[in-house]
Parts: structure tokens; sequence; C-alpha cells
């Protein structure tokens, strides 16, 4: 997308300016090399990974993490009353705004979001931290995808949840 977005301005810019250039620079940047849930019976649900808490990408062991699929609302106390969160993977509204953090801290192993129908960008904000570096992974599915999640959290299913992103070094693009 950035590529593409980087030469439909050029293009743009070329229609109205004589000189167009691009000027490179280095920039080190988180690249998502995908994040996948897998179902006890080997269905593979499409998730995306959340960004990095500082220089803390939301990488999963080789493995992957398994546990059983937990629904906790938005997260808060009274959400969380009773639930098995501890060694679990965590279904949650994303519209929670930083209730994860509870959750990790009482020990999940990963957070689930799922896309609201509506949200503000203050709600993405508070799904990372940008000065503390805690591994822990959170990930993100489409509405279609939360619906079904949903109904197996309700069955008391076990997923895995799979995620790699490293940092890289690329070529930035200032038009």
């Amino acid at each position: 997308g950035y590529e593409m977005a980087s030469e439909y301005i050029y293009t743009e810019f070329s229609k109205y300016c004589d000189e167009v250039q691009y000027d490179l620079y280095n920039v080190t940047v988180p690249i998502d090399y995908g994040a996948k849930i897998v179902l006890s019976n080997g269905t593979e649900i499409q998730a995306y990974i959340v960004l990095p808490n500082l220089i803390q990408t939301s990488n999963t062991p080789q493995n992957g993490l398994t546990g059983k699929l937990v629904y906790v609302g938005k997260g808060y106390p009274p959400d969380l009353q009773g639930k098995p969160i501890k060694g679990n993977i965590i279904l949650m509204d994303f519209n929670s705004r930083d209730n994860w953090v509870d959750v990790a801290g009482l020990g999940a192993k990963a957070i689930i979001f799922m896309e609201p129908a509506e949200t503000v960008s203050q709600e993405a904000d508070l799904k990372y931290f940008k000065n503390v570096p805690i591994p822990f992974t959170r990930l993100y599915v489409k509405r279609e995808e939360a619906q079904r999640l949903l109904k197996l959290a309700s069955l008391n299913e076990e997923v895995t949840v799979f995620s790699k992103m490293n940092w890289e070094n690329k070529i930035g693009k200032n038009i």
C-alpha cells in the first residue's frame, strides 16, 4: 500500500508541477508477516497484528499460543469476574479503552480485538504502549470473523494464535 500511495501522489503532483522528485531516506518499520487463528478443527481465520509496544512486536512462538477462547466484552472488572483469564486467549471488544492491560496482567496469553461497527482513533491509540516494551500478543479480527469466534467462545473452544512481525530497515520516500 505504501508503494501504491507513493506512486499515486507522485503521479498527481506531476500533473501540476514540473519538477517532482523522490527524496529517499532510511527508516526502520515493523513489517507484518501475518497472523492467524487456528481453530480446533484446523480452520484458519485471518487476523491482523496490532502495533508494537514500543520496540516489542506481537510475535508468538513458532508453534503459536494455545488456550481456550474466552470472551470478556469490554474488559471492565464486572466483565472479567469469574472468567478463566490466566493461560487463555481472550476475545475482547475493540472499543474497550486500555482494559487489555488489566487482562494481560491477569495472565492471558493473547488478546484478540473484534472490529466494531464504529470507533474513534483514540481507541486504536489505546491498544499499544508507545513507551513500554511489553511482549504481549494483540491481534485484530474483522467483524465477520469475530462472530465466528464469539460462537466458539460460548462453546469453550480452544484456539491457537500465530503472528510474526519484525522490525526491518526500509527506504522511505518524501515526494
